[in-house]
């Protein structure tokens, strides 16, 4: 965890823990510009020699990550292949896959990742933001529905999802590790105003508000619960992040509380409450998902003992799922 993984790099760790019996590795479709996008199935070994993929979807739920969909928030395939590393290896972790199946994305944006790669090499602590989106430029995820995208690489999402039919999915993201946009240097960009200066790790929780779906809501509560217990159990990352948010109310909340806000549950920022006027509702996919979540740690571009940092954080985030399907 103190280097920015390559999509190169993943790749081989990939297939390196894909020799292992648990796990199959494969080449899911390639990038815009040719690279290999690979996906891991995780499941407990099996002997016969012909094995239902849909009765493995249903009789055990499926957990399903995807990693740096803006490849220059680097510590999401840090975290997820460690994820595996241990489910795959440590004899505490491996008793896990009794209740579920685990499917994994470590780099959904190989082009992006690898050009945000190269310039961290130039400026190791700069945002790299030219390596966030997919080499044309749109973002990989708006063109998983389309057929026709040129983005070759946002199919594979598609394809996972519309094979495992996954119960939860989660998409860890990231945000600059210091200053970014100053409120009157002719700088303002849509959707990121509130990004003046970090506010430590946070993610948010959708309380669904459909009677039709009472298991979301249940899921949503205890989430919320599970997710603030595995973020801040690790002293140093609750530590962090309590001295963030406390600079975070400070300078920008007790200004601006109309456009600053922080929610924190047990020490850890989670958004929780409604704060629009209309209910949430189940999505397109929320008749298959019962929980999904993506996160915001302060990885754009974390190097060394802050890289470890951040990616202790997200492991938490992946490890409040592994519990919740668990218990």
């Amino acid at each position: 965890w103190d280097h920015v993984i390559s999509p190169e790099e993943s790749e081989r760790i990939a297939h390196t823990l894909g020799t292992l019996p648990e796990v199959t590795t494969y080449v899911a479709g390639e990038s815009y510009q040719g690279r290999p996008v690979s996906v891991m199935e995780i499941a407990l070994p099996m002997e016969a020699e012909l094995v239902s993929q849909a009765k493995m979807s249903s009789w055990k739920p499926v957990f399903s990550l995807i990693g740096r969909q803006h490849a220059n928030e680097v510590s999401s395939t840090s975290h997820i292949l460690r994820l595996a590393e241990l489910l795959l290896t440590d004899p505490d972790y491996k008793p896990y896959l009794k209740k579920m199946n685990v499917v994994m994305h470590p780099v959904s944006n190989p082009d992006g990742a690898a050009l945000a790669y190269e310039l961290q090499k130039l400026t190791p602590t700069h945002c790299l933001h030219a390596g966030r989106y997919s080499a044309l430029g749109p973002d990989v995820s708006g063109e998983a529905r389309n057929p026709d995208t040129l983005i070759t690489e946002a199919l594979v999402i598609k394809k996972v999802f519309d094979t495992w039919l996954p119960d939860v999915q989660l998409n860890p993201h990231g945000y600059p590790s210091h200053e970014w946009v100053q409120t009157f240097s002719n700088y303002l960009p849509y959707r990121f105003r509130s990004y003046w200066i970090p506010r430590g790790w946070y993610t948010g929780v959708r309380k669904i508000e459909d009677p039709r779906y009472p298991d979301h809501r249940a899921a949503a509560f205890a989430m919320r619960d599970y997710i603030a217990e595995e973020v801040s159990r690790d002293p140093e990352v609750r530590d962090t992040n309590l001295r963030i948010y406390d600079r975070y109310r400070r300078w920008a909340i007790r200004w601006q509380p109309h456009l600053y806000n922080l929610e924190v549950h047990n020490d850890t920022a989670i958004y929780f409450s409604r704060r629009r006027s209309t209910a949430p509702r189940v999505g397109p996919t929320g008749n298959i998902l019962v929980f999904s979540a993506g996160t915001e740690a302060m990885d754009e571009t974390a190097q060394g003992e802050w890289l470890d940092l951040v990616s202790r954080m997200g492991f938490g985030f992946l490890m409040a799922s592994v519990r919740f399907l668990d218990e």
